[in-house]
């Protein structure tokens, strides 16, 4: 029988890694393994001699189909403890595409390092979707307000001449004649709604409910006029003072629905005095 001199000289060439304690398994210190994707923490200790390994989803319940997906968390036995290559080898895993697994990891791990690399790749990625997205609006809307300024000027050329037709019912010029410019003058702006309700921005401007603002201050500047219509005789002061508040206020959604309207555009909004 070989002297126990013999046996340790032989151990020790069979596994000059090792720690050995008499000539039985073979104690290995354990390296640092936090960090790798678990397929290759296993081949890690493979390499070494261990066989039996324990995976455990760190967070949930979760079946452990595919090692490669998966990052090492916490290891036990802990690096560097020396460890027989028999023994069971447990690790506390996480997915690699999940920022909580992320964020137990070291900041130097080459998976942290991957992760923030893709999450900023990706923030890029959406930024620039972002600023096309927002040219092509910009471009759209752009279009659709060229088309649109010579009618938003026309419209401020109407308010100007109910404005008109209203002092002239004011100061009494119109004699027998009265409805009659009244009507026209309502005409006019029915017109102009007409031309507006048919010049409805694209897809993807976002000023639909703007548009819609402006047809509305249209109509409103329509009943404007109309009031007029009873402004004769006794009915005149009132006629007029209601006059003067609807137009008030078609003016001002007017300008609002115009200054909306031209935003972001690079021009100038037409807005009424």
């Amino acid at each position: 029988m070989p002297s126990i001199s013999g046996r340790l000289i032989v151990c020790a060439a069979l596994a000059p890694l090792a720690l050995l304690t008499g000539c039985g398994a073979e104690e290995v210190q354990l390296p640092d393994l936090v960090g790798l994707p678990l397929d290759e923490a296993h081949r890690a200790l493979e390499e070494l001699g261990f066989q039996e390994f324990e995976d455990q989803d760190a967070f949930e319940d979760r079946v452990i189909v595919r090692d490669a997906n998966w990052v090492v968390l916490e290891v036990t036995p802990g690096a560097g403890e020396p460890v027989a290559v028999d023994q069971v080898i447990a690790f506390s895993v996480g997915k690699l595409d999940e920022q909580r697994a992320i964020d137990e990891l070291p900041a130097e791990s080459p998976v942290a390092q991957q992760f923030a690399a893709e999450q900023a790749a990706e923030r890029d990625r959406l930024a620039a979707e972002e600023a096309e997205a927002l040219q092509e609006q910009s471009e759209l809307l752009t279009g659709y307000v060229n088309d649109l300024d010579p009618l938003v000027r026309l419209g401020n050329r109407v308010f100007a001449e109910v404005g008109a037709m209203a002092a002239g019912v004011q100061a009494e010029e119109y004699g027998l004649g009265q409805v009659d410019v009244v009507l026209a003058a309502a005409g006019s702006t029915d017109t102009l709604v007409d031309e507006l309700r048919s010049t409805e921005p694209p897809a993807g401007s976002r000023r639909a409910g703007t548009h819609e603002e402006l047809v509305a201050s249209a109509e409103r500047l329509t009943d404007a006029a109309r009031t007029l219509l009873s402004a004769e005789a006794g009915e005149r002061a009132s006629s007029l003072e209601r006059y003067g508040q609807v137009v008030a206020e078609a003016r001002s959604s007017w300008n609002s629905a115009l200054t909306a309207m031209y935003a972001g555009t690079g021009i100038a909004a037409p807005l009424l005095p």
